[in-house]
């Protein structure tokens, strides 16, 4: 799918997946029906969503420069990482006993809201920014 659509609209599409998965989860379980698949039929549209997400967002991290390639892919792993950690932290603050079910699907959409505001931001980044003349050339 990459080759085919452009990489702004893979990463909008993958967010969006995650945003609407987990929006319904939060509803069904609003709603009164609470079993398993409240909690992880949700995370199954995370699952495509990071599928289709990743693989994107891990290119253009790293085809702005070719000659800084490394350096990229070292940096958006450490941010991934960084990410996550933070979340956890955040997770294992606001999670108690009696809203661990909502609590993390809720924990889950907005981590999922702040990455579609991300994507949306890439893309609008992307869309102003003027091509250099020389763009068709590696290195500064």
């Amino acid at each position: 799918m990459a080759g085919k659509f452009p990489q702004a609209k893979l990463l909008i599409a993958g967010r969006s997946v995650a945003c609407v998965g987990l929006t319904f989860g939060i509803a069904l379980y609003f709603s009164g029906i609470d079993n398993v698949m409240t909690l992880f039929g949700p995370c199954l549209f995370v699952g495509v969503s990071n599928g289709l997400t990743q693989p994107s967002a891990n290119a253009a991290a790293i085809s702005v420069r070719a000659t800084q390639t490394g350096s990229a892919a070292g940096l958006a792993g450490a941010i991934t990482v960084a990410g996550a950690s933070a979340m956890a932290a955040i997770a294992g603050a606001v999670l108690t006993e009696d809203n661990a079910r909502a609590g993390l699907l809720l924990m889950m959409l907005a981590s999922a809201v702040i990455a579609l505001g991300a994507a949306l931001f890439a893309r609008h980044f992307e869309m102003n920014t003027p091509k250099r003349p020389d763009a068709h050339r590696n290195g500064p």
